[in-house]
């Protein structure tokens, strides 16, 4: 190489080494980087620089909603948006995943934490909330509720695992009821920021609840054959996720 070759090449190198980093710093979708926040009864994005401004998706009827966290299915599908709010026909905050471009039907979504009866105060529902890539098998974002229901007063409260993964073209909703995954596995997620949790709270169940609760009947259980996680039983999983 000569030298008038060498001179080019280094005189342009810093050129192309701050082109690539623009390349790799620019957003690779319509929808990344941007910062959605609640505006009176819409939710807002704000637009960057040099971007075209993304249309504002309609909150109401719910009201005094917050913006948790994204829930991404890939590079260029719609995200959805992880919002708590509470809906005009209750007092019970709810979790809500709403798509992003406001064209699919807000997904409700019981609130993390125990719900205790108003009169005994035993509970009836316990879970705890994750978002993001929390296990090993999921090909997108998801909502991940380790969760506790009392069927019977006779019985124990039975636990589940209810996932909603934000696939490309909808939500898809799963229940697991055997080889729970490990919470472990869970928190050392969370721990490498793969994965969020979101904090719960203690509160009285209103009649309302029961009409929207994370065990509908037409979920599909999880097949333990498909679940590459190792699993754990039931009781285990309960001591691990409410007792600590």
């Amino acid at each position: 190489m000569n030298q008038k070759l060498r001179n080019w090449i280094l005189s342009i190198l810093p050129l192309l080494l701050a082109c690539a980093a623009i390349t790799e710093a620019a957003p690779i979708s319509k929808w990344d980087g941007l910062t959605p926040t609640i505006q009176g009864s819409s939710i807002e994005f704000e637009t960057l620089p040099g971007r075209e401004k993304t249309s504002p998706v309609p909150l109401a009827p719910l009201k005094d909603g917050s913006v948790i966290g994204w829930l991404r299915p890939g590079v260029e599908a719609t995200p959805y948006l992880l919002i708590s709010a509470l809906a005009p026909d209750s007092s019970e905050r709810s979790l809500y995943i709403i798509r992003a471009d406001g064209k699919l039907k807000p997904q409700r979504i019981t609130f993390p934490g125990k719900l205790l009866d108003p009169k005994t105060r035993q509970s009836v529902h316990e879970s705890r909330a994750f978002f993001g890539r929390c296990l090993s098998d999921q090909q997108h974002d998801a909502l991940i509720l380790y969760q506790r229901d009392r069927v019977d007063r006779k019985h124990k409260l039975q636990t589940s695992i209810y996932v909603a993964e934000a696939s490309p073209n909808l939500l898809t909703e799963r229940i697991i009821e055997r080889r729970l995954p490990q919470l472990s596995n869970i928190q050392m997620r969370v721990r490498s920021r793969q994965c969020t949790e979101i904090s719960g709270k203690n509160r009285l169940f209103d009649s309302a609840f029961f009409q929207f609760r994370n065990r509908g009947a037409d979920l599909p259980d999880e097949d333990e054959d498909k679940n590459d996680e190792k699993g754990e039983k039931p009781e285990d999983v309960e001591k691990a996720a409410f007792d600590s």
